[in-house]
């Protein structure tokens, strides 16, 4: 007896066991006349939207912007078209003034070398001085052995002449539109002398101004003009201020 008693007295000095604190359970009761809120069924899965139901400012341009964007669109499309024009004839004019100094210099300067008169003048057939129309028809180079103005032969055009004042170069003519016309002096041909000078068949000096222009109905005052002074030099000046074309 002693024994157990003894067993139970330890045992009581250790205390309870202990144990670990139980979770907080929410209490789910109600009060008297409520009742639990069901759980409503699940909203459907939302899907991409189409062109049709996408909202109205992202479905692309209305009415009113599509015409302002025309319209600025037009304006500067007929700000731009006048000066691609002034532009290309700018450029044709520089094109078609520059072949035409060519042929002057180039006979000034054979005239010097081969000792003889280099005539330039117009001409519709690759053969012959024109006696009517302007430069534009086309023009030849030639010596002019007699120093008239006029390229002689015999045989007909296009045939091998020994005894024909010889062509040294041939120009077609200029494109549909435009002019290329000599002051009075200039309006047949121009004819260099060895010296370097430009002389009349007569032996006077030659001076003037050769103009190239549009014609109408081109109401464009753009032009080049190329003078010649009394010692035979050529300048090419550009002009904007043509009232009529030549």
């Amino acid at each position: 007896m002693r024994r157990i008693a003894r067993r139970w007295s330890q045992l009581g000095r250790k205390g309870p066991e202990r144990t670990l604190p139980r979770p907080a359970i929410p209490a789910l009761r109600t009060r008297v006349g409520q009742t639990r809120p069901t759980r409503g069924p699940r909203p459907a899965a939302r899907r991409p939207l189409s062109p049709i139901d996408a909202p109205r400012d992202t479905a692309g341009f209305s009415l009113i912007e599509l015409l302002v964007t025309v319209s600025v669109v037009a304006i500067l499309v007929l700000i731009a078209v006048p000066q691609l024009d002034d532009a290309a004839l700018t450029r044709k004019l520089a094109a078609q003034i520059g072949d035409f100094l060519s042929t002057l210099q180039l006979a000034r300067s054979e005239s010097m070398k081969r000792n003889a008169r280099v005539v330039v003048c117009k001409s519709s057939n690759k053969c012959d001085c024109a006696v009517s129309g302007g430069y534009e028809q086309g023009w030849i180079m030639f010596r002019d052995d007699d120093a008239d103005g006029v390229r002689d032969h015999l045989m007909v055009c296009g045939s091998d002449e020994p005894s024909a004042e010889p062509i040294l170069e041939v120009h077609p003519p200029l494109p549909n539109g435009f002019s290329l016309t000599g002051t009075e002096d200039l309006a047949s041909y121009i004819s260099f002398h060895p010296s370097g000078q430009a002389l009349l068949a007569t032996g006077g000096t030659q001076t003037g101004t050769f103009t190239l222009c549009r014609l109408p109905p081109s109401t464009s005052g753009n032009g080049r003009e190329i003078t010649v002074n009394a010692a035979g030099r050529l300048r090419v000046v550009e002009v904007d201020d043509l009232t009529t074309c030549p």
